[in-house]
Protein backbone atom coordinates (compact mmCIF):
# COMPACT_ATOMS: atom_id res chain seq x y z
CA UNK A 1 0.00 0.00 0.00
CA UNK A 2 1.39 3.50 -1.09
CA UNK A 3 2.11 5.89 1.78
CA UNK A 4 -0.73 8.58 -0.15
CA UNK A 5 -3.15 5.36 0.60
CA UNK A 6 -2.56 4.96 4.18
CA UNK A 7 -2.68 9.00 4.74
CA UNK A 8 -6.43 8.43 3.03
CA UNK A 9 -7.15 5.85 5.54
CA UNK A 10 -5.55 7.49 8.49
CA UNK A 11 -7.52 10.73 7.93
CA UNK A 12 -10.81 9.42 6.95
CA UNK A 13 -10.81 7.65 10.59
CA UNK A 14 -9.05 10.48 12.30
CA UNK A 15 -12.61 12.12 10.76
CA UNK A 16 -14.57 9.59 11.58
CA UNK A 17 -13.27 9.87 15.54
CA UNK A 18 -13.82 13.74 15.20
CA UNK A 19 -17.36 13.10 13.93
CA UNK A 20 -18.43 10.77 16.58
CA UNK A 21 -17.04 12.75 19.43
CA UNK A 22 -19.47 16.07 17.63
CA UNK A 23 -16.02 18.24 17.19
CA UNK A 24 -15.76 20.46 14.12
CA UNK A 25 -12.33 21.07 12.40
CA UNK A 26 -11.45 24.04 13.77
CA UNK A 27 -12.63 22.73 17.68
CA UNK A 28 -10.38 19.99 17.40
CA UNK A 29 -7.96 22.41 16.10
CA UNK A 30 -7.69 24.66 18.92
CA UNK A 31 -7.38 21.66 21.62
CA UNK A 32 -4.04 20.98 19.83
CA UNK A 33 -3.19 24.01 19.27
CA UNK A 34 -2.69 23.60 15.44
CA UNK A 35 -5.05 25.21 12.39
CA UNK A 36 -7.85 24.09 11.09
CA UNK A 37 -6.08 23.66 7.66
CA UNK A 38 -3.51 20.99 9.59
CA UNK A 39 -6.44 19.06 10.19
CA UNK A 40 -8.00 19.40 6.87
CA UNK A 41 -4.94 18.06 5.08
CA UNK A 42 -4.58 15.14 7.67
CA UNK A 43 -8.17 14.35 7.39
CA UNK A 44 -7.64 14.30 3.44
CA UNK A 45 -4.80 12.79 3.40
CA UNK A 46 -3.39 15.42 1.50
CA UNK A 47 -0.12 15.39 4.56
CA UNK A 48 1.71 13.15 6.27
CA UNK A 49 1.89 14.43 10.33
CA UNK A 50 4.27 14.06 12.71
CA UNK A 51 3.81 11.29 15.64
CA UNK A 52 3.83 13.68 17.94
CA UNK A 53 0.68 15.51 16.28
CA UNK A 54 -1.23 12.10 16.39
CA UNK A 55 -0.87 11.41 19.97
CA UNK A 56 -2.36 14.95 20.77
CA UNK A 57 -5.27 14.68 18.59
CA UNK A 58 -5.40 10.65 20.28
CA UNK A 59 -5.61 12.70 23.55
CA UNK A 60 -7.94 15.06 22.25
CA UNK A 61 -10.82 12.82 21.39
CA UNK A 62 -9.94 10.09 23.88
CA UNK A 63 -9.04 7.18 22.34
CA UNK A 64 -6.06 5.59 22.06
CA UNK A 65 -3.72 5.89 18.81
CA UNK A 66 -4.15 2.23 18.07
CA UNK A 67 -7.96 3.46 16.83
CA UNK A 68 -6.54 5.46 14.06
CA UNK A 69 -5.03 2.13 12.49
CA UNK A 70 -8.34 0.30 12.98
CA UNK A 71 -9.19 -0.01 8.97
CA UNK A 72 -10.29 -2.48 7.00
CA UNK A 73 -7.90 -3.20 3.62
CA UNK A 74 -9.90 -1.02 1.12
CA UNK A 75 -11.92 -3.43 -0.70
CA UNK A 76 -15.42 -4.40 -1.38
CA UNK A 77 -16.82 -5.83 2.31
CA UNK A 78 -19.44 -8.71 2.44
CA UNK A 79 -22.74 -7.77 3.81
CA UNK A 80 -22.00 -9.73 7.00
CA UNK A 81 -18.25 -7.88 7.26
CA UNK A 82 -19.97 -4.66 7.38
CA UNK A 83 -22.43 -5.95 9.60
CA UNK A 84 -19.65 -6.98 11.74
CA UNK A 85 -17.58 -3.54 11.68
CA UNK A 86 -21.16 -1.69 12.51
CA UNK A 87 -21.29 -4.08 15.54
CA UNK A 88 -17.65 -3.64 16.53
CA UNK A 89 -18.17 0.51 16.17
CA UNK A 90 -21.62 0.18 18.89
CA UNK A 91 -19.71 -2.18 21.29
CA UNK A 92 -16.85 0.18 21.76
CA UNK A 93 -19.03 3.00 21.83
CA UNK A 94 -20.59 1.20 25.28
CA UNK A 95 -17.38 0.32 26.43
CA UNK A 96 -16.04 3.79 26.26
CA UNK A 97 -19.29 4.86 27.89
CA UNK A 98 -20.18 7.09 24.83
CA UNK A 99 -23.54 5.00 24.44
CA UNK A 100 -25.61 2.82 26.48
CA UNK A 101 -26.81 -1.28 25.41
CA UNK A 102 -29.94 -1.67 24.46
CA UNK A 103 -31.45 -5.20 24.43
CA UNK A 104 -31.43 -5.27 20.64
CA UNK A 105 -27.65 -4.88 20.95
CA UNK A 106 -27.21 -6.93 24.08
CA UNK A 107 -28.90 -10.24 21.49
CA UNK A 108 -26.41 -9.03 18.63
CA UNK A 109 -23.57 -9.38 20.39
CA UNK A 110 -24.64 -12.14 21.86
CA UNK A 111 -24.82 -14.02 19.07
CA UNK A 112 -22.24 -12.52 17.36
CA UNK A 113 -19.66 -13.97 20.46
CA UNK A 114 -21.80 -17.69 19.95
CA UNK A 115 -20.77 -17.78 15.92
CA UNK A 116 -17.13 -16.79 16.87
CA UNK A 117 -16.88 -19.10 19.49
CA UNK A 118 -18.38 -21.74 17.06
CA UNK A 119 -16.08 -21.43 14.71
CA UNK A 120 -13.10 -21.42 17.24
CA UNK A 121 -13.97 -24.25 18.07
CA UNK A 122 -14.56 -26.51 14.73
Amino acid sequence: MKSSERNKLLGRRIRELRKERGLTQEELSEKIGKTDEVISNIETGAASTRLSTLFDIADALKVSLVDFFDWVSPRKLTAEEIRQEELVSRVRKILRGESTASAEDLAEINTALVKAKQKKSR
